[in-house]
């Protein structure tokens, strides 16, 4: 089967690194892919490593510059050419740009599109418009295909969930530290956060609970594994200084997902404090993979991932005093780290395991065929 991939591949996020997942497996299990070429630089050897095949041409921002929003109808034109002549079977877009340009090529290439939607942010006129243009919907989890359905008014049997592709034994491969990356801070006790620098990861809660830790336990490291805007970075940083925690707190900036695979593997807690919902929560899985408890908000994504008290805990969305507690109540007690994160890695290892989401996927694409076999 053919199956081409778009994505405005401007960053590196929890999406992207899905959407690298999906390409290299689908390419070992025979399918033949196609993806569109990234904006961000440090997406094109990741992609290359996948063996996919690619679409010559790049997707451009429109959240940024509304007034690419004319050269993404153009090019919506010429990747529909693009693609009847590599006479693709179906098409699958992973944001929003992508689905616009999706409604286009369904139009005129007469190709069947997948939604892979990893989130549930976007004007909600725009993506009741975009949805009518897919021919079957992808969530990453339980949470975002109830937003879909409800705010969206879309049909449940148009959304399917398919979670993010996670391959055990490639984390297990990647997993120790080098001494190039040697982490800072003197403390034996490791907590970290991997996330991008955007506001709504709700970074600024990490740091401010980091403050609450401190004052109960000294020797302790914070780590930000995640890069964004210089400006963003500044306010966390001044933020950290104003609490008077700064050597506590170490930012590392954007690492690649194997890095930061390493990285993870040096944590004793491992958290998500995100400000909204998380959509799913990727890291937390990883981190259970690892064996690391893990503690995040009692909201969205992650109370798919966590069994609170089980495999680490959730506490009330925006309580610093509770998100604080927990991770002081795992840092006092080593056996209790190594009894959740022992339970972590049952749990998602069986929940989300690399044969159960192929699997799923495949069903989608079994559907779709049968579709177009009764067209």
């Amino acid at each position: 089967m053919r199956i081409a991939f778009l994505d405005n591949l401007n960053k590196i996020g929890g999406s992207q690194i899905d959407f690298l997942e999906i390409l290299s497996t689908l390419n070992r299990l025979g399918y033949q892919t196609w993806s569109n070429l990234p904006n961000e630089n440090g997406l094109l050897p990741l992609l290359q490593e996948t063996g996919t095949k690619f679409i010559p041409y790049h997707i451009p921002e429109i959240r940024k510059n509304p007034l690419n929003l004319s050269r993404l109808l153009l090019i919506g034109f010429k990747i529909a050419q693009f693609l009847k002549g590599k006479r693709i079977d179906l098409l699958c877009t992973n944001s929003v740009p992508a689905q616009i340009l999706g409604v286009i090529i369904r139009k005129l290439a007469g190709i069947k599109v997948v939604w892979l939607i990893h989130d549930y942010f976007g004007t909600e006129v725009i993506m009741r418009f975009l949805v009518k243009g897919a021919d079957k919907i992808i969530a990453n989890s339980y949470f975002v295909r109830s937003y879909i359905i409800s705010r969206c008014k879309v049909a449940p049997c148009k959304v399917a969930v398919v979670y993010n592709f996670f391959d055990p034994e490639k984390v297990k491969a990647i997993e120790g530290i080098s001494d190039q990356e040697a982490l800072p801070g003197q403390g034996t006790i490791r907590v970290g956060i991997f996330a991008r620098l955007v506001p709504w990861k709700g970074i600024d809660i990490f740091i401010r609970c980091a403050s609450q830790v401190l004052k109960t336990i000294e020797d302790v490291e914070f780590f930000i594994v995640g890069g964004g805007s210089n400006e963003f970075e500044n306010y966390l940083k001044q933020l950290s200084s104003s609490l008077g925690i700064s050597d506590k707190v170490h930012f590392l900036g954007y690492v690649s997902p194997k890095q930061a695979i390493r990285i993870m593997s040096q944590m004793d807690v491992v958290v998500n404090t995100s400000a909204n919902p998380e959509p799913f929560g990727r890291s937390l899985v990883e981190a259970g993979l690892l064996e690391k408890p893990v503690v995040a908000f009692n909201e969205g994504g992650p109370r798919e991932i966590v069994v609170d008290g089980l495999t680490g805990f959730l506490v009330p969305k925006g309580d610093i005093e509770a998100f604080s507690n927990a991770i002081v109540t795992l840092l006092k007690d080593r056996e209790l780290r190594l009894t959740l994160g022992h339970e972590a890695k049952r749990f998602v290892s069986e929940k989300f395991s690399l044969q159960q989401a192929i699997f799923q996927f495949e069903e989608v694409l079994k559907e779709i065929k049968h579709e177009n076999s009764h067209a």
